[in-house]
């Protein structure tokens, strides 16, 4: 992942929707500052405890919602959205925002898992916002949707769950 975004020691980034913090980790090394970012207090709590545990003084957390958040325009040169767009209920909302938020030559890196075609999986009211799937984008589908929005997709690999990343 690190490879394929070649973020700057000089960068400050921004990873949405953190879970455990593992993304925003891999890359604290190799920029300047990173913000862990989402909206359940008890994956911040578990970024913190891996943040402290990997000795990342320039990794820090904060409550933000993905569809709304509280940064200025272009304020980050990466903007990470690790396996989120499937979990919210406007992801054209929340890929303008990774636009909004991110300088105009920086870089914003999105993955979504893979299917043969899109799928919308009825709501479960009694879930919690951003616990379960509500819409799968098959390839087609996310580049359409992502050609509605400031970005464009500048490439594109497909990462095997027990395997190596690729090219398709």
């Amino acid at each position: 992942l690190t490879d394929l975004v070649a973020p700057q020691k000089s960068w400050r980034a921004l990873d949405i929707a953190t879970g455990a913090g593992h993304t925003a980790a891999a890359f604290a090394p190799l920029v300047a500052e990173v913000i862990a970012s989402d909206i359940t207090p008890e994956m911040l709590e578990e970024a913190r405890k891996l943040a402290d545990a990997k000795g990342l003084s320039n990794m820090s957390t904060a409550t933000v919602d993905a569809e709304a958040m509280p940064y200025p325009d272009a304020s980050f040169d990466l903007v990470t959205c690790f396996e989120t767009l499937e979990h919210v209920e406007n992801p054209e909302q929340l890929l303008e925002e990774l636009a909004r938020v991110c300088r105009r030559d920086g870089r914003v890196f999105v993955s979504i898992p893979w299917v043969p075609r899109t799928f919308i999986h009825p709501r479960k009211p009694d879930q919690p916002r951003g616990h379960e799937h509500i819409i799968e984008f098959c390839r087609d589908d996310f580049v359409a949707l992502v050609s509605h929005t400031p970005l464009e997709v500048a490439g594109e690999a497909v990462c095997e769950m027990l395997g190596e990343p690729h090219t398709p």
